[in-house]
């Protein structure tokens, strides 16, 4: 099966978009539909967690994502590394 790291902005965005035939909606419908199986760092975790909490949808949808996250996800321990964007997008360095 095809594994994918999906970055916090699609789960941002498909959450927060109106359409569930947007990209980042069709995104994670595959993966909720076990087209692909959906790779988890535990600091890739965390930013998720950290930013679902800082833009506005209810709870319950946050909660059902990690609940999903942590049922059908893959878990990769260990440490992440990140480099720097500078040059690509500097935003995604915060």
């Amino acid at each position: 099966m095809t594994k994918a790291v999906i970055d916090t902005s699609v789960f941002i965005a498909a959450l927060l978009t109106r359409d569930r035939f947007s990209s980042p909606s069709l995104i994670l419908q595959l993966w909720r539909d076990s087209k692909f199986k959906l790779v988890m760092a535990p600091a890739l975790l965390e930013e998720l967690v950290a930013t679902l909490l800082a833009i506005p949808v209810d709870d319950d949808t946050v909660l059902q994502l990690i609940k999903d996250i942590a049922s059908i996800g893959l878990f990769i321990p260990g440490i992440y590394e990140s480099a720097k964007l500078d040059a690509i997008d500097k935003s995604d360095n915060s």
